[in-house]
């Protein structure tokens, strides 16, 4: 009971009584210091609660502490640790979390001085052109999609979608990308989550291992429909896979198909991850067709969304992927394909084919990768590579690659002529050819 209904049940004459009136003055008194007692009894719960809070938090953080394994050392050039508590691979608990390395590189802001050349004298200087480039940034970054929502008259809901490739995952395209393309250059899961760990990005080891286990699948099947061959992409998913996948129900949704162009051409006799060839973010794809004429392999750019049922090589324009044709019948390119890694060190995959029977024993070509972010329609002629090395390429990779167009250029420093540089086998395979150097250069 409350002060005022207490007071309206004294009678009238009591209440303007003056012992009354002393009685009530009496009463709300103590009712406005048990108001008050209330407030602070109320306020030290609140404080209590927050310091168990804190309490419990420094208690969890000591406990993590204490069963961190200390900072671990990597390899040149590798990325796995040297050493790690546990066993290697071991991610089925996905109880260890980074969350709390904070600590992340901030942002170079480097600036360089270009001066003109050749200005003639009198010329007045006028003041800089400014030209700003970005290098390699693993500064993590939240972007948290506001989601508008709206009540119709009716009462109806209606919730803003999440845009393309953001759905269903809480990390990005580019950085499941890099995940991916890290994994299938042999990083482990422990070595991904050390690595995420160090840039900054909080995820578990569980997480890292979800990542990858959403990665898509693709199937090389080069005897179908009389050796004409087929490849099939199955996309990824958290849940809900059936005990026998029928290839027939891929709808361009779950996974795409791609026949044969070529009858006798053997299409997926080797198929793989490109990396990112484009530099779009995306995985890439290439397929490899010996029995195309000489051997060919094609390219398949990555997309999030907009895959057909059946993907029709014939359609490939240098915007959504291109064909490589051999240049010898017997050379049987695309015999092996496979990304190469990032052999020019360019920031962008580059790409490895292999023609088992090119100049009888044996092929390899490597293609570079190229940024081909900067497209937005299709050109009106297909472009021709550049050996120019000052050549800024923002065009779309060619519809066909001759493989007669890629050269390599060797400029050896004054003072070597006739000295031997040795080139490394893991660096650099080529075939049995002469290489002439003038000895001007």
């Amino acid at each position: 009971m409350d002060y005022f209904s207490f007071v309206n049940q004294i009678p009238p004459d009591i209440r303007e009584s003056p012992w009354g009136k002393v009685l009530i003055e009496i009463i709300k008194e103590q009712h406005k210091r048990i108001q008050e007692q209330a407030k602070v009894i109320q306020e030290q719960a609140e404080r209590i609660i927050a310091l168990e809070k804190t309490v419990q938090e420094l208690k969890d953080e000591i406990a993590r502490l204490k069963k961190m394994p200390k900072r671990p050392k990597f390899r040149p050039g590798g990325g796995d640790p040297k050493s790690r508590s546990g066993k290697p691979g071991n991610t089925t608990g996905g109880t260890r979390s980074n969350t709390a390395n904070k600590i992340a590189p901030e942002k170079i802001q480097q600036e360089g001085h270009v001066p003109a050349t050749e200005v003639p004298e009198g010329s007045r200087f006028k003041g800089y052109l400014t030209y700003i480039i970005q290098e390699l940034d693993l500064i993590p970054k939240n972007v948290t999609y506001k989601c508008e929502i709206w009540q119709a008259p009716d009462g109806t809901m209606i919730r803003a979608a999440l845009p393309p490739g953001v759905q269903g995952s809480h990390y990005g395209h580019q950085l499941r990308a890099l995940v991916h393309n890290l994994y299938a250059l042999g990083m482990t899961e422990p070595g991904l989550f050390d690595f995420l760990g160090g840039t900054g990005i909080e995820i578990s080891e569980g997480q890292v291992h979800n990542l990858l286990m959403k990665a898509d699948l693709v199937l090389g099947a080069p005897f179908v429909s009389s050796q004409a061959g087929a490849t099939y992409v199955v996309f990824g998913q958290a849940g809900g896979w059936p005990a026998s996948f029928n290839l027939t129900t891929l709808n361009g949704t779950n996974g795409f198909a791609i026949p044969s162009i070529a009858a006798s051409g053997r299409l997926g006799n080797s198929v793989s991850t490109a990396g990112d060839l484009n530099g779009d973010g995306k995985a890439d794809l290439v397929l490899g067709a010996p029995g195309v004429s000489s051997g060919a392999a094609y390219v398949l750019f990555g997309q999030a969304s907009g895959w057909p049922a059946q993907f029709n090589l014939a359609t490939l324009n240098g915007l959504n992927g291109f064909a490589v044709n051999d240049l010898a019948a017997g050379d049987y390119l695309g015999g092996s394909v496979s990304t190469a890694g990032d052999i020019n060190h360019d920031g962008i995959a580059d790409l490895v084919l292999g023609a088992p029977g090119g100049s009888t024993n044996g092929t390899v070509y490597v293609i570079f990768g190229q940024n081909t972010s900067l497209v937005t329609s299709t050109p009106s002629t297909v472009p021709s590579f550049s050996t120019s090395p000052s050549t800024v390429r923002s065009t779309p990779l060619p519809t066909t690659l001759n493989l007669a167009s890629i050269t390599i250029q060797v400029k050896i420093p004054p003072g070597l002529n006739g000295t031997f540089i040795p080139i490394t086998a893991d660096i650099l395979s080529i075939s049995t050819t002469t290489i002439a150097v003038p000895q001007s250069n």
